[in-house]
Protein backbone atom coordinates (compact mmCIF):
# COMPACT_ATOMS: atom_id res chain seq x y z
CA UNK A 1 0.00 0.00 0.00
CA UNK A 2 2.55 2.15 1.04
CA UNK A 3 4.51 1.92 -2.79
CA UNK A 4 1.09 2.74 -4.15
CA UNK A 5 0.77 5.81 -1.99
CA UNK A 6 4.18 6.49 -3.13
CA UNK A 7 3.68 5.81 -6.91
CA UNK A 8 0.80 8.54 -6.78
CA UNK A 9 2.61 11.06 -4.88
CA UNK A 10 5.63 10.78 -7.33
CA UNK A 11 2.67 10.52 -9.96
CA UNK A 12 1.37 13.83 -8.60
CA UNK A 13 4.14 15.19 -8.05
CA UNK A 14 5.39 15.41 -11.68
CA UNK A 15 2.23 16.54 -12.83
CA UNK A 16 2.44 18.98 -10.92
CA UNK A 17 5.86 19.85 -11.89
CA UNK A 18 4.13 19.71 -15.40
CA UNK A 19 1.09 21.82 -14.38
CA UNK A 20 4.12 24.53 -13.15
CA UNK A 21 5.97 24.27 -16.49
CA UNK A 22 2.75 24.68 -18.46
CA UNK A 23 2.21 27.82 -16.54
CA UNK A 24 5.41 28.96 -16.92
CA UNK A 25 5.55 28.63 -20.70
CA UNK A 26 1.77 29.90 -20.73
CA UNK A 27 3.42 33.24 -18.87
CA UNK A 28 5.69 33.61 -21.51
CA UNK A 29 3.85 33.17 -24.14
CA UNK A 30 1.84 35.94 -23.23
CA UNK A 31 4.22 38.31 -23.05
CA UNK A 32 5.62 37.44 -25.97
CA UNK A 33 2.08 37.87 -28.17
CA UNK A 34 1.71 41.03 -26.53
CA UNK A 35 5.66 42.02 -27.70
CA UNK A 36 4.09 40.85 -31.08
CA UNK A 37 1.04 42.68 -30.82
CA UNK A 38 3.13 45.85 -29.88
CA UNK A 39 5.43 45.30 -32.68
CA UNK A 40 2.47 44.86 -34.91
CA UNK A 41 1.09 48.10 -34.16
CA UNK A 42 4.28 49.80 -34.25
CA UNK A 43 4.48 48.63 -37.43
CA UNK A 44 0.98 49.42 -38.41
CA UNK A 45 1.63 52.58 -37.41
CA UNK A 46 4.91 53.03 -39.57
CA UNK A 47 2.80 51.97 -42.99
CA UNK A 48 -0.17 54.35 -41.82
CA UNK A 49 2.64 57.93 -41.50
CA UNK A 50 4.49 56.59 -44.66
CA UNK A 51 0.61 56.30 -46.32
CA UNK A 52 0.24 60.18 -44.64
CA UNK A 53 3.26 61.11 -45.96
CA UNK A 54 2.60 59.77 -49.60
CA UNK A 55 -0.63 61.39 -49.74
CA UNK A 56 0.70 65.12 -48.76
CA UNK A 57 3.81 64.89 -51.02
CA UNK A 58 2.21 66.82 -54.22
CA UNK A 59 3.81 68.31 -57.18
CA UNK A 60 3.38 71.33 -55.51
CA UNK A 61 5.95 70.30 -52.52
CA UNK A 62 8.36 68.40 -55.08
CA UNK A 63 9.05 71.79 -57.21
CA UNK A 64 10.27 73.10 -53.72
CA UNK A 65 12.55 70.40 -53.11
CA UNK A 66 16.34 71.50 -54.05
CA UNK A 67 17.53 70.23 -57.03
CA UNK A 68 19.85 66.83 -57.67
CA UNK A 69 23.73 67.50 -58.83
CA UNK A 70 22.64 66.36 -62.29
CA UNK A 71 19.71 68.93 -62.34
CA UNK A 72 22.53 71.51 -60.74
CA UNK A 73 24.63 70.81 -63.85
CA UNK A 74 21.98 70.93 -66.42
CA UNK A 75 20.61 74.21 -64.77
CA UNK A 76 24.12 75.53 -64.31
CA UNK A 77 24.67 75.36 -67.69
CA UNK A 78 21.71 76.60 -69.40
CA UNK A 79 22.16 79.91 -67.16
CA UNK A 80 25.53 79.36 -68.47
CA UNK A 81 24.05 79.89 -71.90
CA UNK A 82 21.65 82.48 -71.47
CA UNK A 83 23.88 84.16 -69.71
CA UNK A 84 25.87 84.40 -73.02
CA UNK A 85 22.69 84.89 -74.70
CA UNK A 86 21.86 87.82 -72.92
CA UNK A 87 25.41 89.11 -73.80
CA UNK A 88 24.53 88.93 -77.06
CA UNK A 89 21.64 90.78 -77.18
CA UNK A 90 23.19 93.57 -75.41
CA UNK A 91 26.00 93.65 -78.00
CA UNK A 92 23.47 93.34 -80.68
CA UNK A 93 21.29 96.40 -78.79
CA UNK A 94 24.90 98.06 -78.62
CA UNK A 95 25.61 97.57 -82.09
CA UNK A 96 22.34 98.60 -83.32
CA UNK A 97 22.30 102.03 -81.20
CA UNK A 98 25.76 102.37 -82.61
CA UNK A 99 24.62 102.06 -86.43
CA UNK A 100 21.72 104.19 -85.32
CA UNK A 101 24.21 106.93 -84.77
CA UNK A 102 26.28 106.11 -88.01
CA UNK A 103 23.56 106.50 -90.13
CA UNK A 104 21.99 109.73 -88.16
CA UNK A 105 25.76 111.38 -89.31
CA UNK A 106 25.89 110.08 -92.55
CA UNK A 107 22.19 111.56 -93.07
CA UNK A 108 23.97 114.87 -91.75
CA UNK A 109 27.16 114.44 -93.73
CA UNK A 110 25.18 113.01 -96.88
CA UNK A 111 28.92 112.82 -97.70
CA UNK A 112 28.87 109.12 -97.74
CA UNK A 113 28.75 106.64 -100.44
CA UNK A 114 26.35 104.89 -98.00
CA UNK A 115 22.80 104.71 -99.21
CA UNK A 116 19.29 105.19 -97.38
CA UNK A 117 18.14 101.47 -98.15
CA UNK A 118 21.43 100.31 -97.39
CA UNK A 119 20.80 101.50 -93.90
CA UNK A 120 17.43 100.37 -93.85
CA UNK A 121 18.70 96.78 -94.92
CA UNK A 122 21.30 97.01 -92.33
CA UNK A 123 18.89 98.38 -89.63
CA UNK A 124 16.37 95.26 -90.83
CA UNK A 125 19.22 92.91 -90.28
CA UNK A 126 20.43 93.71 -86.84
CA UNK A 127 16.53 93.50 -86.27
CA UNK A 128 16.45 90.25 -86.81
CA UNK A 129 19.51 88.91 -85.09
CA UNK A 130 17.93 90.66 -81.89
CA UNK A 131 14.61 88.87 -82.66
CA UNK A 132 16.61 85.40 -83.10
CA UNK A 133 18.55 86.02 -79.66
CA UNK A 134 15.34 87.06 -78.16
CA UNK A 135 13.48 83.62 -79.19
CA UNK A 136 16.76 81.54 -78.62
CA UNK A 137 16.57 82.83 -74.83
CA UNK A 138 13.46 82.34 -74.84
CA UNK A 139 13.07 79.00 -75.60
CA UNK A 140 16.17 78.36 -73.31
CA UNK A 141 14.44 79.33 -70.60
CA UNK A 142 11.33 77.42 -71.08
CA UNK A 143 13.52 73.93 -72.05
CA UNK A 144 15.48 75.17 -68.56
CA UNK A 145 12.01 75.17 -66.80
CA UNK A 146 10.85 71.87 -68.26
CA UNK A 147 14.29 69.75 -67.12
CA UNK A 148 13.84 71.74 -63.64
CA UNK A 149 10.07 70.08 -63.36
CA UNK A 150 11.00 66.67 -64.78
CA UNK A 151 13.36 66.34 -62.22
CA UNK A 152 10.96 66.91 -59.38
CA UNK A 153 8.81 64.74 -60.88
CA UNK A 154 11.41 62.05 -61.54
CA UNK A 155 12.26 62.45 -58.03
CA UNK A 156 8.67 62.19 -56.95
CA UNK A 157 8.19 59.33 -58.42
CA UNK A 158 11.48 57.49 -56.59
CA UNK A 159 9.95 58.45 -53.28
CA UNK A 160 6.85 57.20 -53.78
CA UNK A 161 8.47 53.93 -55.58
CA UNK A 162 10.54 53.61 -52.24
CA UNK A 163 7.56 53.92 -49.73
CA UNK A 164 5.45 51.44 -51.86
CA UNK A 165 8.69 48.91 -51.11
CA UNK A 166 8.61 49.95 -47.53
CA UNK A 167 5.20 49.64 -47.49
CA UNK A 168 5.35 46.33 -49.10
CA UNK A 169 7.77 44.80 -46.68
CA UNK A 170 6.13 46.33 -43.47
CA UNK A 171 2.90 44.59 -45.03
CA UNK A 172 4.79 41.26 -45.18
CA UNK A 173 5.92 41.49 -41.77
CA UNK A 174 2.76 41.96 -40.53
CA UNK A 175 1.43 39.31 -42.21
CA UNK A 176 4.15 36.64 -40.80
CA UNK A 177 3.91 38.01 -37.34
CA UNK A 178 0.22 37.51 -37.14
CA UNK A 179 0.58 33.75 -38.81
CA UNK A 180 3.02 33.01 -35.81
CA UNK A 181 0.70 34.76 -33.51
CA UNK A 182 -2.08 33.00 -34.57
CA UNK A 183 -0.30 29.94 -34.40
CA UNK A 184 1.17 30.49 -30.88
CA UNK A 185 -2.80 31.63 -29.97
CA UNK A 186 -4.00 27.90 -31.27
CA UNK A 187 -0.78 26.30 -29.50
CA UNK A 188 -2.01 28.04 -26.03
CA UNK A 189 -5.66 27.00 -26.62
CA UNK A 190 -5.15 23.01 -27.79
CA UNK A 191 -2.80 22.66 -24.65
Amino acid sequence: MRRERDFLQQTLDEEKAEVQQIREQHDKDLVLVASLQQTIQQQQNQINELTRKKEETSKEDMDKIPPTLEEDEVITTLKVRVTELEQQVAAEKKARLEGAEVIKMMKASQSGGVSQVELDDFKSEIEERLKGLQSRLKILTAENEKLRKAGAGARLERIKAEADDKMAKYKDEITIMKRKLNLLIKSIETK
